[in-house]
């Protein structure tokens, strides 16, 4: 059996749960968490599926494979045992829509499991005539979670800190307009 060399201190000890299963620092449970996950490795990250309590192991068998040359991030597909990921995510794209006086918080479902010094990148375009600003979470430490500013009129290939944490990616936009919120895209 493979295990985690550490695992992240994020969520070392989450008696905090909120509802989802996601800690009021942002973070997830990788023992009770089920569902997609992007592994993030050093060579690239890659998308597979697990059950609870899997998570720790599969992890540290994707690392090890790449780590070993025996896993290629680039090509890893359904033989591998994992799954290819689409723009770098786990979907292609989500629609959104930033709140008219405050900001609206949109989440992909896709959860990422980091390792130490981590970035991960997002990406939107605003697709409404309003002009609108747009937030990602962001990790400054494990369990440190933050909002980073990733622009007001699109952005392509910003990378915010994520880090050795565990936590679904995010965003959240907010209109300029005071009238009206405005449409946009993301993906990560």
């Amino acid at each position: 059996m493979i295990a985690l060399t550490a695992a992240p201190a994020a969520f070392a000890s989450q008696n905090d749960s909120s509802e989802g299963g996601q800690s009021s620092t942002g973070t997830l449970d990788p023992l009770t968490y089920e569902g997609s996950v992007i592994v993030a490795t050093t060579a690239g990250d890659v998308l597979t599926t697990v059950h609870a309590g899997e998570l720790p192991e599969v992890a540290a068998s994707i690392r090890a494979r790449v780590a070993a040359g025996t896993l290629d991030p680039t090509t890893a597909g359904e033989a591998d045992g994992v799954q290819p990921l689409k723009s770098g995510g786990c979907h292609d794209w989500a629609n959104a829509v930033a709140g008219a006086f405050s900001y609206a918080e949109s989440t992909t479902g896709c959860a990422v499991i980091g390792y130490p010094g981590y970035n991960r990148v997002y990406n939107w375009s605003n697709k409404s005539g309003v002009q609108l600003c747009v937030q990602a979470k962001s990790f400054k430490s494990p369990g440190g979670m933050a909002w980073t500013a990733i622009g007001c009129q699109g952005g392509k290939d910003v990378s915010v800190s994520w880090g050795n944490t565990f936590a679904y990616t995010q965003v959240r936009g907010q209109s300029l307009s005071s009238v009206t919120g405005a449409a946009y895209i993301w993906w990560d």
